[in-house]
């Protein structure tokens, strides 16, 4: 991970100016995790929850098309691979691809900052993580997806996983 933040700042994809952080031309803002989980949890209370979901993939579609742009012509895996690499970036864990079909895609998530935080629940909380894959897996296969959260660290899981599936209307 060092080693991708040491490039992208070599390379000034990563800038640092007085007042703000760009990463690949996107503004980046660091929140204490604390305040974004509180707020979750307000929003999880209200049973609004698919906000962070809905939000997150929105961002995720704008920020990996901004990178793709960046990167010039290469393979939806080069940029799913780069871009999982970026993902793991912002500190929310260790996101990994473990199985994919025409199906599905499956990830998983090792230390789940976000679940760690949350403490015990019934259900997953990975809304935005949930959210940044389906965007990502969106814009490299070109089609309409749903990432949900089937397993989580809250639960007492050891990993958190997600299944990625074709949006069916």
């Amino acid at each position: 991970m060092l080693e991708l933040f040491n490039k992208l700042l070599n390379l000034k994809k990563l800038e640092m100016k007085e007042g703000e952080i760009k990463l690949l031309g996107t503004s980046l803002c660091l929140i204490p995790p604390h305040v974004y989980v509180l707020l979750l949890k307000e929003l999880k209370n209200m049973k609004k929850e698919q906000i962070i979901y809905e939000s997150s993939k929105m961002s995720s579609l704008r920020w990996f098309a901004n990178l793709t742009k960046n990167m010039g012509k290469k393979s939806r895996y080069e940029i799913l691979e780069l871009s999982l690499k970026i993902l793991n970036l912002l500190g929310l864990g260790e996101i990994k691809m473990e199985k994919q079909s025409e199906k599905n895609t499956e990830f998983s998530l090792s230390y789940s900052l976000t679940a760690d935080l949350w403490g015990k629940n019934k259900t997953p909380v990975d809304y935005q993580m949930s959210g940044f894959l389906a965007g990502l897996l969106e814009l490299v296969n070109g089609k309409a997806v749903v990432c949900k959260e089937i397993k989580c660290m809250s639960q007492g899981n050891k990993n958190c996983y997600f299944i990625i599936k074709e949006d069916i209307v």
